[in-house]
């Protein structure tokens, strides 16, 4: 991949649409025709592969029997065939709405042009006539017409609802049309065009502005596109429209597999006419790709119903900006369902362990609480468990286990965390069994001091990962001991993003519980989560202490604070080792959710996290950047499966997200990082800055 290409779009996988209306000049389709080609040079300037115009929209759609008028469908033709040879001039490829009159019938039609070509027509197939609307009294339904042929101007297209069209240079654009109705019925003509390998569909409407319509046209269009996992892109019909009965609102709208890009909607004269947005086939091809209903297609008996028409798109190969917004934090919930989600994740969690405390006949829970974000939603869980198995909090007995690195404010945050909840207070010190460890391995911190500070000498020499594992080895040993003499099992706290780094010390670790009510949520999201049940509105009926200790919480740098340090501001830093948990969670979400690499994941950690990233205030340098997706892919794939592979049951919270060999990540212990890093290897020879 050359330099240029890294930064484009098209290159990337993505590809840019556009929903398009014009005000409509009824019954005058050369004047029509006019403004569908201002806005399609408005699309050529900005590279956009295909514009989708309104149901109609060379005509009006509120003409009524002037349909049958011979110099409105003559005009029509004559419209079309103006902005077919003047697209030979644009990138994009139009779709337009029109009358065609063919074999002594008149169908409602799209028509589909590019570089002065007319590549098809394909007519509405369900035609609606009920309320307010009379279609079949002017058009016959295209639901029969199939592998047809229409001559217009000495030539013949193709013409019938068995089109779709693909880019040769560019496959993964292929796209389907239906037009208004053939949205709204079970049997949705994109259904089958989507089977047959269609990621993108067009949708030309003209759709009455009435109250809740716009609600219902965005849960149709999410719901398909979600379902079906397509892009979906919609215009509708607005100002010049005949207002005899109806209001038209010129909705347009863009979806992704489920998700919103972008939504405009105007009846007004000078309502915006353009909808652009950038598509991410590459998504929408991963997500197939893992998808057992696409797999078990028969590929014959869906793709030789349908004529696949052909075009060069030329796809640009230079920077031509982004359309969309990259969120820095996917994981995040959106602010308008933060509340139920949040309470539903603590539900969840709680639901799990409290089944597997009822099947396991424990009589207690066990939980080491080291003040830090983890084990303080951990400890919430266990709370919440206990309520719904009518348990006093005394059976959950809560552990602070003081190491070498614990700080005070840790220490002064843990206690007073379990004092609020009521629950069962343990503090054990666990420096003098590991002294003991220490000495038994003649390890140089065999000598180190119980109380009191270290001098930096001692430390230089003796702060390794033996240092560090017995400690948490340690813990973990005293809570199994602890729950063993206990009747109790121990709840794991350690979280989705430590799992994906093999930041866990395996076996008698911290790696290791008897139920893990964390291991399905990354870091960021129980920040988010911590964050938002220290607001006054949520967890009401806890003690306000609780919220002020939460939003404390929140706010500590991460730190396993296994290390000792001479100055009590500094502590041991996780996120100066494995990169900063925003960055890692970004990865780590494109990586499960659609098997990104490093190309395209840094493409697009520059997009959210980069220098000229509008999405945050905080941003990163490219060299930075590239750091830590090369740490992830050489934690990730080469030395922490084998922790994942011998990971503790846990609720899986997140859909398409979890680490679980028993469900959504299945790999081989002893696999490599090679590709990863190659390609990374590849990036940095592209460019110097990195």
């Amino acid at each position: 991949m050359p330099k240029d290409c890294f930064h484009s779009i098209y290159h990337q996988g993505f590809c840019r649409v556009a929903a398009a209306h014009h005000p409509i000049r009824l019954g005058a389709p050369k004047e029509n025709a006019k403004l569908v080609a201002n806005i399609m040079r408005q699309c050529d300037k900005k590279q956009v592969a295909v514009t989708v115009f309104p149901e109609l929209s060379l005509t009006g759609y509120s003409l009524e029997d002037l349909f049958f008028q011979r110099p409105i469908l003559d005009e029509a033709l004559e419209a079309l065939k103006i902005l077919v040879h003047a697209s030979k001039d644009w990138y994009s490829v139009g779709v337009v709405g029109l009358p065609i009159c063919h074999n002594q019938t008149l169908y409602n039609c799209a028509a589909i042009f590019h570089k002065g070509i007319l590549l098809g027509l394909v007519p509405k197939t369900h035609i609606l006539s009920e309320g307010e609307f009379y279609e079949a009294r002017h058009f016959a339904s295209g639901q029969n017409v199939q592998q047809q042929q229409i001559s217009l101007w000495g030539k013949t297209y193709p013409f019938g609802t068995d089109l779709l069209f693909q880019a040769k240079d560019f496959p993964d654009l292929c796209f389907g049309v239906e037009i208004c109705q053939d949205l709204w019925v079970p049997n949705s003509p994109g259904i089958a065009q989507i089977e047959a390998g269609a990621l993108i569909i067009a949708n030309l409407s003209a759709s009455p502005g009435l109250i809740g319509r716009k609600k219902d046209r965005h849960l149709l269009c999410a719901s398909y596109a979600k379902r079906l996992m397509t892009g979906y892109i919609y215009a509708a019909s607005g100002w010049g429209e005949s207002t005899n009965d109806l209001v038209w609102d010129g909705q347009m709208m863009i979806y992704e597999a489920g998700e919103m890009l972008g939504d405009i909607a105007s009846s007004l004269p000078d309502s915006p006419e353009l909808l652009i947005r950038d598509i991410d086939l590459q998504a929408l091809r991963a997500k197939r790709l893992r998808s057992n209903y696409f797999r078990q297609l028969p590929p014959r008996k869906t793709k030789d119903k349908f004529t696949f028409i052909a075009f060069h798109l030329s796809p640009i190969s230079e920077d031509i900006g982004f359309e969309r917004n990259i969120s820095p934090f996917p994981f995040h919930f959106q602010k308008e369902s933060m509340a139920e989600n949040t309470l539903e994740v603590l539900e969840y969690q709680a639901v799990g362990l409290a089944k597997r405390l009822q099947a396991s006949k424990a009589s207690k829970m066990v939980i080491g609480v080291s003040g830090g974000l983890d084990s303080a939603l951990a400890l919430l869980v266990c709370h919440r468990s206990a309520e719904i198995l009518n348990w006093s909090f005394d059976k959950i007995i809560a552990c602070s286990l003081t190491g070498y690195g614990t700080s005070k404010t840790s220490e002064d945050l843990g206690a007073q965390l379990m004092k609020s909840l009521q629950v069962e207070i343990k503090n054990i010190d666990i420096r003098p069994i590991c002294q003991k460890i220490f000495q038994s391995l003649d390890h140089p911190a065999k000598d180190f001091p119980l109380q009191g500070n270290i001098s930096p000498n001692e430390m230089r020499n003796s702060l390794d990962l033996t240092f560090e594992n017995v400690q948490a080895g340690i813990r973990t040993d005293l809570l199994f001991r602890l729950a063993g003499q206990q009747n109790a099992l121990v709840i794991g706290t350690g979280d989705l993003s430590e799992l994906a780094l093999g930041w866990c010390t395996y076996g008698v670790g911290d790696q290791m519980a008897h139920y893990n009510v964390n291991a399905g949520i990354p870091k960021t999201l129980i920040q988010q989560i911590v964050c938002y049940f220290s607001n006054k509105d949520a967890l009401k009926t806890y003690p306000s202490a609780l919220r002020e200790i939460l939003a404390k919480i929140a706010e500590r740098p991460i730190s396993p604070e296994l290390l000792p340090s001479d100055n009590p501001n500094t502590l041991q830093s996780t996120e100066s080792a494995i990169g900063p948990y925003a960055l890692q969670d970004f990865i780590l979400w494109h990586v499960l959710k659609y098997g990104a690499g490093p190309k395209r994941i840094a493409f697009l950690l520059q997009k959210a996290w980069g220098k000229h990233s509008t999405e945050n205030s905080h941003s990163y340098e490219a060299k930075e950047l590239l750091k830590w997706l090369e740490i992830f892919g050489k934690r990730f794939f080469n030395f922490s499966q084998f922790k994942r592979s011998a990971m503790p049951n846990g609720p899986k919270i997140l859909p398409d997200i979890g680490l679980s060999p028993r469900g959504d990540w299945r790999a081989p212990s002893d696999l490599e990082e090679r590709i990863w890093t190659s390609e990374i290897e590849s990036i940095k020879k592209m460019f110097c800055a990195f």
